[in-house]
């Protein structure tokens, strides 16, 4: 939808862009918060005295594309969020890179 311009359920082309998802946070002040596409520790590759040290990384937020007219939505990772799930695929066991290009060569 992001690419055409479209509905790609009912072929709209009224489409509300959301650069953020967010969603509200449950503290007093009724924040809100990005809805990030996932965290993961990632080795930070210093040793510490338990072993490699480790670092919580966010990757995130979500953008979202949502028909006018039918209310479909696709949700697409940032530009943010496809650079750091890169990272932690190098240095976490909880994102892999599944690359079926790569298997092709």
């Amino acid at each position: 939808m992001r690419k055409t311009g479209t509905c790609s359920k009912c072929g709209g082309g009224k489409l509300f862009q959301i650069s953020r998802v967010e969603q509200t946070y449950c503290d007093a002040g009724g924040s809100l918060r990005s809805f990030d596409v996932t965290g993961a520790m990632v080795s930070t590759g210093k040793k510490g005295i338990f072993g490699d040290k480790m670092d919580l990384v966010v990757a995130g937020p979500y953008e979202a594309m949502v028909c006018a007219g039918c209310g479909y939505a696709e949700w697409y990772a940032s530009a943010a969020a496809l650079r750091t799930l890169a990272r932690m695929a190098e240095g976490s066991t909880q994102v892999r890179l599944l690359d079926r290009d790569a298997a092709k060569r």
